[in-house]
């Protein structure tokens, strides 16, 4: 909520807009009294939510179409969080399942993005430290390395 605050200090008089404000909601006696003593005048400004609009969030598919939308992306990291900001906190759930990339269940949105986005992005460094390409099994530390080989990692 907006709001000004403004102190008076007793034995001035008050003067501008203040003036004009108190004089409009309040009496003399009221305004005398702040001027002889001093004191605290706060205006706050409240403002009723409004509703609140969706992104066309329900458009997006989670499938394989999107997967590899994501994996072209996967190279810009500004890119890839952009298209995965327009996802609500129940696609990127869906996508975290459907990567095999496991997410807290009360994390805030802005957490399962950072775990997505670093799960895609990441997915070079994934491979250097797992071997993935000298052939050796990776183990289950991180399934972010399953969602590599399902990306089409080599």
């Amino acid at each position: 909520m907006p709001k000004k605050e403004f102190f008076h200090k007793g034995g001035n008089p008050v003067s501008g807009e203040v003036l004009d404000i108190l004089k409009r909601y309040f009496s003399q006696k009221e305004i005398d009294k702040i001027e002889r003593l001093g004191g605290r005048i706060l205006i706050s400004v409240s403002i009723p939510y409004g509703k609140k609009q969706t992104k066309n969030r329900d458009k997006i598919e989670i499938g394989d179409e999107f997967i590899k939308r994501l994996r072209e992306l996967k190279s810009d990291k500004n890119e890839l969080e952009r298209v995965l900001s327009e996802l609500s906190v129940k696609q990127l759930r869906e996508l975290g399942k459907y990567v095999g990339y496991p997410l807290r269940t009360k994390s805030a949105k802005q957490e399962i993005l950072d775990e997505l986005i670093s799960c895609f992005y990441g997915e070079g460094i994934w491979r250097k430290i797992s071997d993935i390409n000298k052939g050796n099994r990776p183990t289950k530390r991180s399934s972010c390395r399953q969602s590599a080989a399902l990306l089409g990692g080599s």
